[in-house]
């Protein structure tokens, strides 16, 4: 995700969550689509630490007063994944457990969508 902070464009990782690589059609697409729709303008960036790779690992909050939690979301809608290596937060594994047993998004067949991890791995190892 990026984002503008004060006027600078951030890339952001979501915390808890990984979603399938663009190149997992039609998943990939769909979790960009979803998360796109979901975001409002204007939204809040809660910072956690800075990656290996300089992006912000952050949760993503929207400023509305029914306030949303943008990562959560795309685990309740099927999106992504619970990276659990880096997730203690049982709300996502409880989300995750409910869109699996519902089918929805990434669960709705089996596949490498399911694990985006492994998918990167393998391809980086080809």
């Amino acid at each position: 995700m990026r984002l503008t902070c004060k006027g600078k464009s951030v890339e952001v990782r979501l915390h808890c969550i990984d979603a399938p690589e663009y190149e997992q059609i039609p998943w990939g697409k769909q979790s960009r689509h979803h998360l796109r729709k979901i975001t409002p303008r204007k939204v809040e960036l809660k910072t956690i630490e800075i990656d290996q790779f300089g992006r912000t690992l952050g949760e993503v909050y929207t400023t509305e007063p029914s306030r949303r939690f943008l990562n959560l979301e795309q685990v309740v809608g099927g999106h992504a994944a619970v990276y659990e290596h880096y997730c203690s937060d049982p709300a996502f594994t409880r989300a995750q457990r409910k869109a699996r047993k519902a089918g929805l998004g990434i669960w709705s067949k089996p596949g490498a969508q399911q694990t985006p991890w492994v998918f990167r791995h393998r391809k980086e190892s080809q």
